[in-house]
């Protein structure tokens, strides 16, 4: 998770306040409590490993490739993990991503210091 680091080098890392990472951490684990119930093979990585890969994808414009070789897993383990966190979190109605007009007009980081992803 982010205990132990200070909240301004937590943000500056990932794009978003320890806060919103706790929040984003309770959406989905309720995704996959839901998807434990259905069955399946789980996965092998933490909710908060597979949402610090997403937020490592989201700023640092990393490929899939060297995102799963960071973590130890295939280029396509980290597409869809990656994938899946993306869709969850933009599905929960808790989170959602500013407009084209709005990411345009926006040249400076946003105020809010959570990158684009903003709490609805």
């Amino acid at each position: 998770g982010c205990d132990g680091m200070p909240e301004e080098t937590f943000r500056r890392l990932t794009g978003v306040r320890k806060r919103t990472f706790v929040e984003m951490v309770t959406v989905l684990e309720g995704a996959e409590a839901a998807l434990k119930k259905q069955g399946g093979k789980p996965s092998r990585l933490t909710v908060e490993t597979r949402l610090r890969m997403t937020l490592e994808y989201w700023r640092e414009y990393r490929t899939y490739l060297h995102i799963g070789h960071s973590y130890g897993v295939s280029e396509s383990t980290a597409y869809r993990n990656i994938r899946w966190c993306e869709d969850t979190l933009i599905t929960s109605g808790v989170f959602t991503l500013p407009g084209k007009k709005a990411l345009v007009r926006s040249k400076e980081p946003r105020p809010s210091g959570r990158g684009f992803l903003e709490e609805v």
